[in-house]
């Protein structure tokens, strides 16, 4: 683990926590590696850190799954969240002034990920570069995606809040698509996210919404594009961490070339 727990920005008027992963016998070589950027960085590694005590425990899940070959090693770092969560990962196509969500893009593309490519071994290209996140830092993940194809070719949208300003990003969908000829996505949705089952129903009517659209473009199941529902998952660190595994075999597929 790196800690950078006062990491600053031009672009945002809050400071944030950042923690870069490296993977098994990175200080014994010198090979180089793609990288991963999640969102609320808070709750990935670290109990007293993450919301409720429940961290994803993203390290130890990446260490067994690189252990088991199961896929390729990599960087993973954890973007803390700050006091403007929500404004920082809800964009909104008419929004208040106080709407970062643009300005953090330029935070991650402008000052962190040059101060990560500057001081780690990198794999360079969109290729070999993963923006994700849950609920919210979901949504951003891909509507990062969308605003830098050339930065971010690898998306991790877990839990999705697709639901945010009216649906703006699903309704994008039908003409801001050619981002998504070179993005290799997973999406996913539980079955139990939602404070009613109306809200539970919509979450997944969006989800799935999604993934059809994904498919209409041309994007094949299970090699550029993976759906998953998961009928008993909640909207909680603990859910969203049982199933990281799955997000790491996906996009860092061993072998896989774009």
């Amino acid at each position: 683990m790196h800690y950078f727990p006062d990491f600053g920005s031009e672009f945002l008027p809050h400071r944030r926590p950042v923690v870069v992963w490296t993977p098994p016998g990175y200080e014994r070589n010198s090979h180089r590696y793609p990288v991963f950027y999640l969102q609320d960085g808070q709750n990935l590694f670290d109990p007293a850190t993450a919301f409720g005590g429940n961290p994803w425990r993203c390290d130890e899940t990446a260490e067994r799954v690189i252990h088991e070959g199961s896929a390729r090693p990599m960087i993973l770092v954890g973007v803390g969240n700050s006091p403007d969560r929500l404004q920082e990962y809800g964009p909104r196509r008419e929004g208040p002034e106080t709407n970062l969500a643009k300005p953090y893009g330029q935070f991650l593309t402008e000052e962190l990920k040059p101060f990560v490519d500057d001081n780690f071994r990198i794999l360079p290209g969109p290729e070999n570069t993963a923006v994700g996140g849950s609920s919210m830092g979901g949504l951003i993940a891909l509507q990062l995606c969308r605003w830098y194809p050339d930065v971010f070719g690898l998306c991790g949208a877990i839990s999705p809040s697709l639901w945010w300003d009216h649906q703006a990003f699903l309704k994008a969908m039908k003409w801001r698509t050619r981002w998504i000829e070179r993005t290799r996505v997973w999406l996913d949705m539980g079955g139990r996210e939602g404070s009613t089952p109306a809200a539970r129903e919509g979450n997944l009517l969006r989800a799935r919404k999604l993934a059809i659209v994904f498919a209409k473009l041309g994007k094949r199941v299970g090699d550029d594009f993976q759906y998953l529902e998961v009928p008993d998952g909640e909207h909680n660190e603990r859910d969203w961490g049982a199933r990281f595994d799955q997000v790491l075999r996906f996009l860092f597929r061993p072998g896989w070339v774009v």
